[in-house]
């Protein structure tokens, strides 16, 4: 499955207290229609290690990292734009460890207002 775009649904998202054992500041659960998970976005603090990208099998869903500077425009885009999507890209077959995601909306026309 080298590239999958599902559109969301609904979204959650929660801001985190330091203390956390994972060290997220920051999270967003994507939902598709059916309202199973899509994904599970982590963003971490500054200086911390980020976990790589995953697709879980057991889930149906698959795990993606940001910096924590990355939550607020996420946020914006979900609650201002629609239909917005979640990417999944896998090239770990061409090359190890190459897998992130994406969350980002469809071809737009210039010009268009909110």
């Amino acid at each position: 499955m080298p590239i999958t775009s599902t559109q969301i649904a609904n979204y959650e998202a929660n801001v985190v207290s330091p203390g956390d054992p994972h060290e997220f500041a920051a999270t967003i659960s994507l939902y598709r229609p059916d309202s199973s998970v899509l994904a599970f976005v982590r963003f971490y603090r500054a200086g911390t290690t980020v976990a790589p990208n995953q697709f879980r099998p057991d889930l149906n869903a698959a795990e993606v990292s940001f910096r924590y500077d990355a939550f607020g425009p996420m946020v914006d885009l979900l609650r201002n734009e629609t239909p917005v999507y979640f990417t999944w890209f896998d090239y770990s077959a061409q090359v190890p460890g190459r897998i992130f995601g994406v969350v980002g909306t469809s071809p737009e026309p210039v010009g268009e207002a909110e």
